[in-house]
């Protein structure tokens, strides 16, 4: 993962890492409505959700490699409707899967 200069609250950025931006806001939300007063605190929750977040999609990605062997997989979801986007870019397609996701389920 490959850190960019620091941001504009003193956080540093990452330039690598999908969904930053998303993460990075939100936090950046919920510090501003709570009245924190460390403007880096943002930045460094965004990164450790991120970092916890892809430590456990890698995991899970290999597991689910190691049972695509043996068994027919698939994800069924209430999800936003970009599911197949998001699991392909954080390496969950790699195996044959199955998709069904719509935001009505």
């Amino acid at each position: 993962m490959q850190m960019g200069s620091p941001g504009r609250n003193g956080s540093s950025v990452c330039t690598e890492t999908k969904g930053w931006d998303t993460v990075a806001r939100l936090a950046q939300g919920v510090t501003d409505g709570l009245g924190v007063g460390d403007s880096t605190l943002a930045g460094r929750v965004a990164m450790r959700f991120l970092d916890g977040a892809r430590e456990r999609l890698d995991a899970g990605a290999h597991l689910l490699d190691q049972l695509s062997r043996r068994y027919r997989l698939g994800i069924v979801s209430n999800f936003y409707g970009n599911l197949a986007t998001v699991c392909h870019e954080v390496g969950l397609l790699r195996a044959p899967f199955f998709l069904s996701s719509s935001p009505a389920v």
